[in-house]
């Protein structure tokens, strides 16, 4: 069972935790790829940090420690900083990345990490939207303090496990790194925890490709605080939002902002106080606060309890009015996540000479697949002669090559049909044409803008169907417009860069240097492009058409039928 020091922290938290086997980390849907798994916690805690909670540079006081204090000691605080340190300079003498919205589109997308479930530009978004992502941003001068600030590690309960005195003019992963160490010390090895964080995305990528809390990483998973979320890429919201989540429940991960409120009225004192003096006030106020908290812990949990059941009783009847199966939602909603979680295209100089590879390399595996089927007919055709009992093999695999020959066929008809070329030499020749290549571009920052329309929508749609709105949905409405405001402007620029693509397409056609029969697209007008009605062109694809599979079939129900998708909502 946990240690004496968390159960007397929060009982209730830790007083009689147990795993449940039963909440093992699954996939949504079992045929999907386990990228799309859900790991769940026994326990849940939020870490923040504050940074009004500072102290100028004063004279030294004499040593003065709480018996039971709640902070790290300065030693382990001082030996993680090192080992992370260490590890980053090894592996950031790479180029830095850049952490601009408008210079994440032209980034290379794909996978930090083969267990990252987000693509390398959601994360880049993230770490852009975000000051507590950017180490290097400065919050307290250290030229004037001494103590730049405290972040805390509080259960879902906001009673306080640990606290770590901080030097640092910035947010550093290793203060993170410490608090979590010091926790999963004092638990079971089979007791799993819920981490929330501001940007808990950010945090987890160094933690896969550097390993740090590398022992304890399967028994950790990751989420982003409610008030935050709105904060982050839609792709984002998707995986790392709270409600989102199995067995987080009804918190909202704010239990660290309740706290540094909590504690606002030791401000001015703490400010000029000695560094002991600091650090055992705030201990005695927090050995205050956990009695008056403990007394009130059952009516908070009844007042919860209540407020969960109510919750679930809307859900169900709201669920049933939907009139769809609960198996086809959480299907919809694995493939939404599947679909809107993928990495985006990109734009390249190459983009022509890379289609025309394309084309050839389908050429060469469908030549190779052509040799198959004449080895396995011929072996067929002599077993057949001999009358071999091997006869019936050959006949299943001769079968399953030939459905193989036409499928490659089909594929590279649509993709020559796409290059607008059917011979040899006309490929070579438009290896390095200037249409092509813009017109993959093209075709590329249209699929991403529409994609972050797409988020967009999807993002505003609860604010959208929100009527009566308490105080607290109202800030977390408000927090949600502000984010999506903030976003604007990147898509606002896709469309003015797609459009000008568009423009040097027409002109490339007007002068015959296009393609026989080349049709030059659409550009997308800046006037109603937030709107998203069916006629509008980002739908067309009128002369960037491609092979992709499933381009031209019907939209899936996720995104089509409105009925699944407040289903969806209700259902997760």
């Amino acid at each position: 069972r946990p240690s004496k020091y968390l159960r007397c922290r929060c009982p209730a938290c830790f007083g009689g935790v147990k795993h449940d086997p039963a909440m093992m980390c699954v996939p949504l849907v079992p045929d999907l790829p386990p990228i799309l798994t859900v790991r769940s916690a026994d326990v849940n805690v939020c870490i923040d940090a504050c940074f009004t909670q500072k102290k100028r540079k004063s004279l030294g006081d004499p040593p003065r420690t709480h018996p039971k204090t709640h902070f790290v000691p300065e030693v382990d605080a001082a030996r993680t900083e090192a080992y992370v340190d260490k590890v980053c300079q090894v592996e950031e003498k790479r180029a830095k990345r850049q952490k601009a919205m408008e210079d994440v589109l032209e980034a290379e997308d794909g996978y930090e990490h083969p267990e990252l479930l987000l693509p390398r530009s959601v994360l880049d978004g993230c770490e852009a939207s975000f000051k507590a992502a950017d180490e290097k941003r400065e919050k307290a001068s250290t030229e004037f303090f001494e103590d730049t600030a405290i972040m805390g590690l509080l259960c879902r309960h906001d009673r306080v496990l640990w606290l770590v005195n901080m030097h640092s003019a910035g947010e550093k992963k290793f203060n993170v790194v410490v608090l979590m160490e010091m926790l999963f010390q004092h638990l079971p090895l089979n007791i799993t925890v819920g981490l929330l964080y501001d940007v808990a995305c950010s945090f987890e990528c160094p933690c896969r490709k550097w390993g740090f809390l590398g022992r304890f990483m399967d028994r950790l998973a990751f989420a982003v605080s409610v008030f935050h979320a709105s904060g982050h890429e839609w792709a984002c919201q998707l995986l790392y939002h709270l409600r989102k989540r199995k067995r987080f429940g009804f918190t909202n991960g704010e239990g660290c902002e309740r706290f540094w409120h909590s504690i606002s009225h030791l401000l001015a004192n703490l400010r000029i106080c000695g560094y002991y003096n600091r650090l055992y006030t705030l201990d005695m106020q927090i050995e205050h606060a956990d009695d008056a908290s403990l007394t009130n812990l059952g009516e908070w949990i009844r007042r919860r309890h209540l407020h969960s059941m109510k919750k679930r009783t809307e859900a169900t009847a709201a669920l049933a009015g939907c009139g769809k199966p609960v198996s086809l939602l959480r299907k919809q909603w694995a493939l939404q996540v599947k679909t809107q979680t993928k990495p985006l295209p990109r734009c390249s100089k190459n983009k022509g000479q890379q289609a025309v590879n394309a084309v050839m390399l389908m050429r060469t595996a469908l030549k190779a697949r052509r040799t198959r089927v004449t080895e396995i007919r011929n072996r067929f055709l002599d077993a057949v002669q001999e009358e071999d009992p091997e006869a019936p093999v050959y006949e299943v695999e001769l079968a399953a090559a030939e459905v193989a020959v036409a499928t490659a066929e089909s594929q590279l008809r649509n993709k020559e049909a796409a290059l607008g070329v059917s011979q040899r030499q006309a490929l070579h020749t438009l290896a390095t044409s200037q249409y092509l290549r813009l017109r993959m571009n093209a075709r590329a920052l249209k699929r991403r803008l529409r994609d972050c329309l797409r988020s967009r929508k999807f993002e505003l749609d609860k604010v959208e169907r929100s009527f009566r709105r308490l105080v607290n949905d109202q800030k977390l409405y408000s927090h949600t417009e502000s984010a999506v405001k903030r976003r604007e402007p990147m898509i606002s620029k896709v469309n003015a860069n797609y459009n000008k693509l568009c423009g040097e397409i027409t002109k490339l056609v007007q002068e015959g240097k296009a393609t026989r029969g080349a049709v030059a697209p659409q550009p997308i007008p800046a006037k109603g492009i937030w709107q998203l009605n069916v006629d509008d062109g980002i739908w067309q694809d009128v002369g960037l058409d491609d092979d992709d599979a499933g381009s031209a079939t019907e939209p899936p129900p996720w995104l089509s039928d409105e009925k699944v998708r407040s289903g969806i909502t209700i259902a997760i």
